[in-house]
């Protein structure tokens, strides 16, 4: 894995904070295609994070790979399982008070 970077371990902190301030953000709005789209990035860096840990198994015990699996396994389910909500609302997505659309729930 080579020695301790801090800039990339710095980088790699930032870009996951970035991430979270905008799931928060449409966790909070609502708004569908917003949702879709952070879901959809997420799915992006969980995707290759997952498979990269499935590939790393030796490292670790059986008890901390079921752990480590089962945690990340997670992380890819829960958008997949967001996003198939998001397109199965039947619910027509109405404008608020300010003229923006949100999912009404």
């Amino acid at each position: 894995m080579g020695p301790y970077n801090e800039h990339l371990v710095r980088d790699y902190g930032e870009l996951n904070l970035a991430l979270g301030v905008l799931l928060v953000f449409a966790a909070v709005m609502l708004e569908r295609r917003l949702v879709q789209a952070s879901l959809v990035a997420w799915l992006v860096y969980a995707v290759p994070h997952f498979v990269f840990h499935v590939t790393q198994v030796h490292h670790f015990s059986l008890g901390d790979n079921l752990a480590q699996l089962s945690s990340l396994g997670f992380q890819v389910l829960l958008p997949l399982v967001l996003l198939a909500l998001t397109r199965m609302r039947s619910t027509p997505v109405r404008p608020d008070s300010c003229g923006s659309r949100r999912l009404s729930l």
